[in-house]
């Protein structure tokens, strides 16, 4: 009896320490041939930069400087510019490729799996203008996961 409850102890240990990888059909969302309709409002032509947040009533300017660039096929791309080195056309155009070329490489991110409500106890709201960028440069880009 102490022995089966050993191995199971064990067992439960080893498995719980071991890394999951993920790949896109794990996600319930995925749709492989997914499109993003004609008629959305979401644009795909540029990047959609944080302008301003209001929280406890009050409007200000981000610290940080970040972006969303958004794919036809559902996907999406945050970019946090931390040193706010991104700011002309070009740039922004670089900073996506280099993203997307980043993403062919494998990697593994340990997010612990959970996220806490307690940072949501506030009202919030970002809003983000859009800056369309040369649709020639980024429309072959494709988003890896």
């Amino acid at each position: 009896m102490k022995k089966n409850l050993g191995i199971m102890l064990f067992s439960i240990a080893f498995f719980s320490c071991s890394k999951n990888v993920y790949v896109k059909n794990d996600y319930p969302f995925y749709q492989e041939n997914f499109q993003l309709p004609p008629d959305s409002n979401l644009r795909t032509d540029g990047v959609y930069v944080l302008e301003s947040i209001w929280s406890e009533n009050a409007e200000k300017k981000p610290k940080e400087h970040l972006f969303y660039k958004f794919y036809k096929t559902g996907q999406s791309n945050l970019t946090v510019d931390l040193n706010h080195e991104i700011n002309t056309e070009e740039e922004y155009i670089e900073s996506i490729k280099n993203h997307v070329e980043s993403t062919k490489e494998t990697e593994t991110i340990d997010g612990k799996g959970k996220l806490e409500d307690k940072y949501f106890t506030d009202y919030y709201k970002a809003t983000y203008r859009f800056l369309p960028l040369d649709k020639a440069q980024i429309e072959n880009l494709k988003p890896g996961w």
